[in-house]
């Protein structure tokens, strides 16, 4: 135990030591860890309509519509109907494997003569259910991206459409589909239909005691209806006999696990320049109300007429041409879509101890290769004038025409004052100037040539690693 305190302590340390003001690129801040944004990799190119996740990350179903955003100026993949992607020969239905890393045609949908009017998959299931319209009228059907097989739905509502809810059932290992007919003329009481894993139908149910338009969930491996109870403030539940079809008060608790999803990020998107970023779903009041603020007069902002100083909500841009985007599960990965196809990327996660390594180490780089350019500037300009430094006052503008960079000389202290290069008696050993940051200094020697020096640890950090090693 106490070695797992030290550990502890040597990674707040660590956190403390760490500038918060400095940033690693592609990462955010989630809970007690942060996350990394991989490269985007670019799975289909052309017009994309819907996109849906199956429940366990591994399977993404896309709607391809070849050129259409090509041709189309006003292009929005949100607002284009399906009609206009039926238009394309190469509109079609597909699902790419993240694991095996490829995509596969399930359907070919303009060949076929079909408009595809949705597709989601099957919670607990990767099983996909789709729904489209062709000339022969309204269809169904379910696809296993496993086993490649199409499976259509016998339709037993005399041809009207037909509203579905769909639960995995583990205990039983079944699937319940709740349905409901759209009929206007008949009210058509809701029934049960059952399939296995693979889509293929089992039986069919016509309780009396399901009520048309109910919600129902799966908890514990048990399928519920819940009821909000005014007089106590809960939720009563009701548990569906799945012999019977029929729904019995239950003594089980609704259960929402609200913690499991306070460092869950969401993607928000610019409708008006386009871009797609992620932030953490608890903060995301917060942002919307600093960036209300931002845009009301003071007066407005509170009651007291002033602005309330806090936290800024750590936000992390995955593309600033995207036009829509989801996170994939529990923090898994991101997908987005722009005028050029479909994208994913994998969010990989890093304890806070490897981010505050990798953010030592590219500070480093960057502030390494910051002085080296200070330095060749230094060089050139001595080239330029008799071999002599620049002055110390109005330095950075002296050295100004050489980097055409105002920035790279942020945080640089000018040490000489128009020394001669040629008199130095040891210019390799003689310091220039550095850069200073949370993690080391970076020194500029004499012939441009730089150096690093590691900051020293704090006293509390070297005490740890001392109690650690006994």
């Amino acid at each position: 135990m106490k070695k797992l305190m030290v550990i502890i302590g040597l990674l707040l340390t660590a956190v403390c030591f760490a500038d918060t003001t400095i940033k690693l690129p592609h990462t955010i801040k989630v809970g007690d860890h942060y996350l990394f944004a991989a490269p985007a990799l670019q799975i289909a190119y052309g017009a994309i309509g819907m996109v849906e996740v199956s429940g366990d990350s591994r399977y993404i179903a896309f709607q391809y519509g070849g050129q259409l955003n090509r041709t189309k100026i006003n292009y929005s993949p949100e607002s284009t109907p399906a009609e206009e992607f039926a238009k394309d020969p190469n509109n079609g239905l597909y699902v790419y494997d993240r694991v095996a890393k490829q995509s596969s045609l399930v359907q070919r949908l303009a060949v076929q003569g079909a408009i595809l009017e949705s597709a989601t998959w099957v919670e607990g299931l990767s099983l996909l259910y789709l729904e489209y319209a062709t000339e022969s009228g309204y269809t169904t059907a379910f696809y296993s991206p496993q086993t490649k097989k199409f499976t259509t739905i016998v339709n037993r509502a005399q041809n009207s459409p037909i509203y579905r809810q769909h639960f995995y059932v583990p205990n039983q290992k079944v699937l319940v589909s709740i349905c409901y007919a759209y009929d206007e003329n008949r009210a058509s009481p809701p029934w049960l239909e059952f399939y296995d894993s693979n889509g293929n139908y089992i039986k069919s149910l016509n309780p009396k005691s399901l009520i048309r338009g109910s919600e129902f969930f799966v908890q514990n491996g048990k399928l519920f209806n819940g009821v909000y109870d005014r007089t106590t403030k809960s939720v009563r539940m009701f548990e569906l006999n799945l012999n019977t079809g029929e729904l019995m008060p239950s003594n089980e608790v609704f259960n929402e696990d609200s913690e499991k999803y306070s460092d869950q990020l969401v993607a928000h998107f610019d409708y008006n320049q386009g871009g797609v970023y992620l932030m953490v779903q608890s903060d995301i009041s917060e942002y919307e109300s600093q960036a209300y603020q931002a845009s009301t007069p003071p007066a407005l902002a509170n009651n007291s007429g002033t602005k309330q100083a806090k936290a800024k909500p750590e936000v992390l841009i995955i593309t600033r041409d995207g036009m829509f985007g989801e996170v994939i599960g529990m923090n898994q990965g991101v997908w987005y879509v722009d005028r050029s196809g479909l994208y994913l990327l994998d969010l990989i996660p890093m304890s806070a101890k490897d981010y505050d390594l990798a953010l030592a180490d590219q500070v480093k780089r960057e502030t390494m290769n910051r002085a080296k350019q200070v330095g060749t500037a230094m060089m050139i300009y001595g080239a330029d004038y008799d071999d002599c430094f620049p002055l110390a006052q109005g330095w950075a503008e002296s050295i100004y025409p050489y980097i055409k960079n105002n920035s790279l000389t942020d945080g640089f202290v000018y040490m000489l004052n128009g020394e001669n290069m040629t008199e130095i008696e040891d210019i390799t050993g003689t310091i220039i100037g550095f850069i200073e940051t949370p993690y080391g200094t970076a020194y500029v020697r004499g012939d441009s040539s730089v150096v690093w020096k590691d900051k020293p640890k704090p006293l509390a950090y070297l005490k740890s690693l001392e109690a650690l090693r006994n």
